[in-house]
């Protein structure tokens, strides 16, 4: 024999008929926010960056992998394909 649902199978049927979509809406919210509030860098032209920091991130160590990513830690809005050419054209002055 089955009976029929009780007064707390109702309630919290209520609660989680309003708790999904609140935490739906709060996830779409916090998603779209994070989007928003990240810090967009300035593109820096290779043109623009000192041959002394060229010379510097070369001159810190002997991999030239290393030194593209010192230079572009040094230049966040730098691209990689203009960091890597940076590095290649100016050898380090021994």
């Amino acid at each position: 024999m089955t009976s029929g649902p009780s007064a707390w199978d109702w309630a919290w049927l209520g609660v989680f008929a309003f708790a999904l979509p609140a935490s739906v809406v709060s996830t779409v919210r916090a998603w779209r926010n994070r989007s928003e509030s990240r810090i967009e860098t300035v593109r820096v032209a290779p043109e623009d960056v000192p041959t002394e920091d060229v010379r510097a991130a070369i001159g810190s160590t002997f991999e030239r992998i290393s030194a593209i990513k010192l230079l572009r830690e040094m230049h966040p809005g730098l691209g990689l394909r203009d960091a890597k050419e940076l590095i290649e054209r100016r050898p380090p002055e021994l």
